[in-house]
């Protein structure tokens, strides 16, 4: 997996953040999210994505069946004044990344953080990566989207992220 495919896909951590599975995380309102990431290792740059979030966060990276498959740690979760701050650690092609993060917002129709990770070793030459997030709910998912379902926006076109990581696992 290179570097800039797996900052992508652990940028979405963020987005999985406030979730019902998550004890003092309010869940975010059920529907279509659309969630501007701007990554440390793009600056300037922001990455669109579109995801649905079911009633009970389907397909979150805290969702407990989500978090075994993506071998992190359970997030210790703590509040500072209004933002809630996530400490968390995940295994990356043999890299231990270690996340924090601090996301603030009434979870039905906004939220917004930042969030740091350092990779050790290094994944692919990357010994850290951070970002900045915001989140607003657009409506309902629309018809055919599952709760899970993110499609990425890049200067290169739409993708959808169940495509991206099928390419990457077969």
């Amino acid at each position: 997996m290179k570097p800039l495919t797996a900052a992508l896909l652990l940028s979405l951590i963020p987005a999985a953040l406030p979730t019902s599975a998550a004890e003092s995380i309010p869940p975010r309102k059920a529907g279509l999210w659309e969630i501007a990431t701007e990554v440390s290792m793009i600056p300037g740059q922001k990455m669109m994505a579109q995801r649905c979030v079911g009633p009970d966060g389907d397909g979150d990276v805290l969702d407990p069946g989500a978090r075994e498959r993506k071998k992190c740690s359970p997030p210790k979760i703590s509040r500072a004044g209004t933002a809630y701050v996530t400490d968390m650690t995940c295994t990356v092609q043999g890299s231990n990344a270690t996340i924090h993060g601090t996301v603030s917002g009434d979870f039905q129709s906004q939220y917004s953080g930042r969030i740091d990770t350092t990779y050790s070793p290094p994944l692919h030459g990357l010994s850290s990566s951070s970002m900045a997030i915001s989140a607003r709910w657009l409506g309902p998912c629309p018809a055919g989207q599952k709760p899970g379902d993110t499609v990425l926006s890049t200067p290169g076109g739409r993708l959808n992220l169940k495509d991206v990581v099928r390419g990457l696992t077969h």
